[in-house]
């Protein structure tokens, strides 16, 4: 159970260490798809590292339901690109974030 403790920490931190960059008017610094690729291991890695049936018998969906909105967005974008004959590992603007800009959502400004 350290471990998850120790970890869960850990990437906490390293995801607020972007907050103050991206709250500033000048700085801007973004994670990437690396960034957010690493962090969905490490995520993945925490979940396969408790016992979540031990409590409760459904306990072991737990991951799935945390992790379901990015799941769902990859499967849905890669649908798309692949639909429209693209490749599905190049950049394009059918993500959920971006849809929402398209319906009049729009980011806040700082």
């Amino acid at each position: 159970m350290f471990y998850v403790n120790f970890c869960s920490i850990a990437l906490a931190g390293a995801i607020l260490g972007f907050l103050p960059f991206n709250l500033s008017k000048s700085k801007k610094i973004f994670m990437g798809d690396a960034g957010s690729l690493f962090v969905g291991f490490v995520m993945a890695s925490i979940a396969m590292g408790t016992s979540y049936c031990s409590i409760n018998s459904f306990g072991i969906f737990a991951p799935l339901f945390i992790l379901a909105i990015p799941i769902y967005e990859t499967i849905l974008v890669s649908i798309c690109r692949i639909r429209k004959g693209k490749l599905p590992f190049l950049g394009s603007k059918e993500h959920y974030a971006l849809r929402l800009e398209k319906l009049g959502f729009s980011r806040k400004k700082f």
